[in-house]
This record gives structure tokens, C-alpha cells and sequence, in this order.
């Protein structure tokens, strides 16, 4: 017979399979905590790029807006006979419109200005229209944002996406107190021959949980011709 041989066992190398497993388990933990982490820093970016552009708009419109309405037009400059014919102040729920003199400084657009701020609330847009005003023809002209009279070629200046509410009431009192809503109206006739003496404007923006609130409130009292 032939002599059993003892058969040598060196060092193995590799892994066995549980350590491959306790591997692949830490690997897997440690890619779930780093993904994890860069969420949330996508999520703090974003909200921050939202929060600012929020800020932005609720702070940009109604100083815009206060601007124009501060410089605003009642008599019409080419009435030659000085009959003081009235400029139209038109207000709506969601819609406003007036005559002012004021534009943006480096605006090409000077002098006699027709504004109209139309809020879209199924697109979630508030659209603002300038008309430039110089000549008597241009005050008949069929331009009228509020009831879609427009021309093709009629585009908005300005969209501000992402607001979900406009909401416009006026007041005839002298003293303009919020909490009494049964002073305050939803809507000011262009027929009218007086400026409400005060106007307040609600703006939203965003959705949800995120969405903010603010309203601003501001006197016309003074500017009767």
C-alpha cells in the first residue's frame, strides 16, 4: 500500500462569504447615509432659492405697484379746452388698472403710461400691460387687458409665475380700518368720477405649507385733479 500522504493546508486567501456580506452590508449603510445627506442639502438649497425668490416678488410688486400709484394721472393731458376730462381708475377682484407717469428709470417707455395688473389664477401668473399714451387717439385705442380687448400683438411686460392669490379691495372712507370688511368693496367702477380713497392688495405666493401671505395697503387720498 501505498503510505498515505498528509496533505498541506496552506494560507487561503480571499474572503468568505459572511465577510463579503458584512461588506456589502457597511458599503450599502455608508452609500445610504451619504445620499441621504446630499438630499437634504439639495432640499435647504432649493428651499433657500425659494424663499428668496418668494421674498423678492412679495417685496418687488407692491413697491412697483406704490410707485405708479403714487404718480398717477386723472386729467387727460391733450385736452386742449382744459374741460378736465377724467382718466379711468378701473378695479377689479383680481385686476387693476390706471393712468400714471411714472416708469422705471432706463425705461424707454416715458410719459403718459396706461398700467394694467391681470392676475390668471388657473396659470397661477400676474401679468402686467403698459400702454404708452402719446397722442389723443391713444386713449380710445381698443386696449383693455381687463376684458381681453387687445390687439395680437398686445404682450404682457411683465409674468410673475408662482403667485397663488391677487385679491383687490377698495374703500371710500376716510379712515381705512381692515377688520371692517362691510367698508371695503370688491370692485371700483370705471364710470366713477372719485379715486377710492384707499386700496388694499393681498398677495400669495406659493402653495401648501409653503405658501405666505401678505397684505399692503395704500392711500389714493389727495390725488383728485
Amino acid at each position: 500500500m501505498v503510505p498515505s500522504q498528509k496533505i498541506r493546508r496552506g494560507n487561503r486567501k480571499g474572503f468568505t462569504l459572511v465577510e463579503l456580506l458584512v461588506a456589502m452590508v457597511l458599503v450599502s449603510m455608508v452609500t445610504l447615509v451619504v445620499a441621504m445627506a446630499l438630499r437634504i442639502s439639495i432640499e435647504s438649497w432649493e428651499h433657500g432659492v425659494e424663499e428668496g425668490e418668494n421674498i423678492q416678488v412679495r417685496v418687488a410688486v407692491p413697491a412697483l405697484m406704490g410707485k405708479q400709484l403714487n404718480s398717477l394721472v386723472r386729467t387727460d393731458p391733450f385736452d386742449e379746452a382744459a374741460k378736465k376730462r377724467l382718466l379711468p381708475f378701473c378695479g377689479q377682484a383680481h385686476a387693476l388698472s390706471f393712468f400714471t407717469s411714472y416708469a422705471p428709470q432706463g425705461s424707454p417707455w416715458q410719459g403718459l403710461l396706461k398700467i394694467t395688473y391681470l392676475f390668471k389664477e388657473k396659470e397661477k401668473t400676474l401679468c402686467l400691460y403698459e400702454q404708452v399714451i402719446t397722442r389723443e387717439e391713444d386713449l380710445n385705442a381698443a386696449f383693455d387687458p381687463m376684458t381681453g380687448k387687445m390687439d395680437e400683438s398686445s404682450r404682457p411686460i411683465s409674468q410673475v409665475p408662482g403667485i397663488s392669490g391677487f385679491d383687490l379691495t377698495y374703500t371710500d372712507q376716510e379712515k381705512h380700518d381692515p377688520q371692517e370688511k362691510d367698508s371695503w368693496k370688491e370692485s371700483w367702477e370705471c364710470s366713477s368720477t372719485s379715486l377710492p380713497t384707499g386700496l388694499e392688495v393681498r398677495l400669495q405666493v406659493g402653495t401648501g405649507s409653503k405658501m405666505q401671505s401678505r397684505s399692503w395697503y395704500f392711500r389714493l387720498t389727495g390725488i383728485e385733479p
